[in-house]
């Protein structure tokens, strides 16, 4: 196994997103995409990825995937710098300017306040009744 590199994150989750798509549709025409994988090198693994990334680029799925991980971090920044936010105005607010005695009953009742309220909205999902999903939206 010399000189052979493990394929990045982005690559096996092509291979999965491949393998799950054929597996609920059915084989696809991938002839040609199996003829240069077997150009390549003498590695199982890396023929399959090689396969995935040929069938992906010639059906726009690469694309696809990648606009999907782009909005995946944007909502990631966007849910931290949220996050950041939220634990700082409640903070400021549950303690106040530091020139107060501070209320222990009504600090903790702030500070828990954010995740009690995204808790019960969690829980207001889960009676929430939606087209059957696949994937993490099924969680």
């Amino acid at each position: 196994m010399h000189g052979y590199t493990h394929p990045a994150l982005s690559q096996l989750w092509l291979v999965e997103i491949l393998r799950l798509q054929e597996a609920h549709a059915g084989p696809l025409d991938d002839a040609h995409a199996v003829r240069l994988a077997c150009l390549g090198p003498p590695d199982i693994a890396a023929r399959i990825v090689i396969r995935a990334q040929h069938l992906a680029q010639a059906n726009g799925l690469a694309q696809r995937v990648a606009h999907w991980r782009m909005g995946a971090i944007w909502a990631a920044v966007l849910l931290a710098v949220f996050a950041l936010l939220a634990g700082t105005l409640t903070t400021v607010s549950a303690l106040g300017q530091g020139s107060t005695p501070v209320n222990i009953i009504w600090a903790l009742g702030a500070l828990l306040g954010v995740h009690a309220f995204t808790f019960m909205v969690w829980l207001l999902s889960l009676l929430w009744r939606s087209p059957p999903l696949a994937g993490l939206d099924r969680l």
